[in-house]
């Protein structure tokens, strides 16, 4: 499907290689100086992420736990 919408549309495919790339400098600028020892595998988890709709919760400080705690570097 990707390949025939890529034919169809080449200027749409550009378009969202350059807002995939934008994407990606600007998380890891954001992140550049956070100093925990996984953080840089978050980079690329967004990247895996932003063409689907997302929701991220700071209750409970769910989302801090998955990032600062090291038996959590496996998931």
């Amino acid at each position: 499907m990707s390949v025939i919408l890529t034919v169809g549309s080449p200027a749409l495919t550009a378009y969202s290689l350059i807002l995939t790339a934008l994407n990606d400098s600007h998380a890891a600028s954001q992140l550049s100086g956070i100093s925990f020892p996984n953080v840089e595998h978050a980079v690329s988890i967004l990247s895996g992420l932003q063409q689907a709709p997302s929701q991220i919760t700071t209750k409970d400080d769910l989302l801090a736990s998955l990032v600062v705690l090291p038996q959590n570097d496996k998931w």
